[in-house]
This record gives structure tokens, sequence and C-alpha cells, in this order.
């Protein structure tokens, strides 16, 4: 977290949000540098953005190495899906490097987030509220104090442990109720 920026990793098309988190920084412009990592439809708008204003930066594509290390030295990880999104990966990795998200209040956000904790939740498309979220955490130092609890947070849902035991135990379900299926048949 030592990098003093926010970092966007992703799509760049309408419902990643790209709009939403580019009118955040165009009326923030005592926002920390936003840094933008991927390629879309809006990558040339991503593109005319950072250069037309001094706290954003579209670093285009880069390695799965880079976006861990950019990550890494991210004051947070910025999520601003106008769609319903599962389970996104950009999120779980994230918190693998223990760095908090700030995401849309949607989908399997509010699930893989701790608001407060591990990151903060804003309502979906709200540049304005996604500034003062932003300017409230950065206020108190609350990012600085949200990386261990991020970590934690992967440490105790994502790593590939926790997933194995949670894939087993849904086919030993499955293969118990299958097995009452057959043992009690339907007369």
């Amino acid at each position: 977290g030592d990098g003093g920026y926010f970092l966007y990793v992703g799509r760049l098309s309408e419902e990643k949000g790209i709009r939403t988190l580019l009118d955040c920084w165009r009326n923030g412009p005592d926002l920390p540098t936003l840094r933008i990592v991927g390629t879309g439809p809006l990558q040339d708008e991503a593109k005319e953005a950072a250069a037309a204003m001094t706290n954003v930066e579209w670093l285009g594509s880069k390695s799965s190495t880079e976006v861990a290390e950019l990550m890494g030295r991210a004051k947070a990880t910025l999520c601003p899906s106008l769609c319903y999104e599962g389970m996104p990966r950009v999120v779980i990795e994230s918190l693998a490097v223990g760095t908090p998200v700030v995401a849309s209040r949607t989908g399997g956000y509010p699930e893989m987030i701790a608001d407060g904790e591990s990151g903060a939740l804003f309502p979906i498309g709200d540049a304005n509220a996604l500034r003062s979220c932003i300017r409230g955490l950065e206020s108190m130092n609350r990012f600085a104090e949200m990386r261990p609890k991020a970590r934690r947070r992967f440490e105790s849902e994502y790593t590939g442990a926790r997933n194995i035991s949670l894939v087993l135990g849904i086919y030993r379900t499955v293969i118990s109720a299958n097995a009452l299926t057959y043992s009690n048949p339907v007369q």
C-alpha cells in the first residue's frame, strides 16, 4: 500500500462502471492518482481522461505478475461495476495481497467485502458517493488499517484449501441426497 494510488483492473466497458470511476476523478482533482489497467471498448475514453487529468494514468494491459505488484502497492482496488458480478476474481486477487477493495453495492461484492473492514461499498453508479467514500476513508487513514483485515478475509474465505473444502462439501451433499433418492424411490 505504499504506492499512494488507487487501482482499477478490468475490462474497460460500460457495465464495469469505468465511466463512474472517471467521473469520480474528474470531479475530484484532489484525489490521489488512479491507475487504470485494462483494455476494451472504452479504452480510448480512459486514455483521453488520463491525458486530460493529472491524477489519472492509463496503463493498458498488464501481466498477472504486474497486476499483483500494482495491487500490492495500491491503497485500494476499485470495482465500480454497474452489473451483477458473482465472484469477481479481481476481489480475490486484491484480498490475497492484503489490499482493500472499494466496490459497488451489487452482486457478490457485499458478500465478499466486509464493509468498513476489508474494504468499502458504495451505491451503484454514484460517482459522488464513491468520491465521498474515498475521501472519508483517506482522511481517517483507514486504508492502512484495512490491509491486514483484507488479507485475513482472503485466508478465511478464498484460499485453495478453503475452496476445495467447500467443493467437496457440495459433492458430499449431492451424493447423500442422490443416495436417499435411490434408496427410497418414489412409488
